[in-house]
């Protein structure tokens, strides 16, 4: 059954500057990356699904839990690239106080809607 949420999920854009990004100092690690990957179609949690974040130079690499969430802490304000299997998009990082956001992914081998 797929977690409802208030609102739509959030659709991450495909390039970089995002116009409600967090401002800070670019030095600080103020933010997180924090979502819960659902399937398109449906809005079912996209639960155990690898996907690779490039932060700060670094590709960081992990797997959603159960509930398709997915967390990457002490980030700077600003767009990473996520990828989930063939998809590529830039989300921004949030406040560390902002709770996870629904994004939106379709999943390897479905036709866009």
């Amino acid at each position: 059954m797929a977690t409802k949420h208030p609102g739509s999920p959030i659709a991450a854009p495909v390039a970089p500057g995002n116009a409600n990004r967090v401002q800070a100092p670019s030095d600080e690690r103020s933010c997180h990356l924090s979502f819960e990957l659902l399937r398109m179609a449906d809005e079912t949690p996209l639960a155990s699904t690898p996907y690779r974040a490039h932060v700060d130079g670094a590709v960081v690499e992990g797997e959603t839990d159960t509930h398709g969430r997915m967390r990457i802490d002490l980030v700077r304000p600003g767009d990473y690239l996520l990828e989930i299997g063939d998809t590529r998009m830039y989300v921004s990082a949030f406040l560390r106080s902002e709770p996870p956001r629904p994004l939106a992914v379709i999943p390897d081998g479905q036709a866009h809607a």
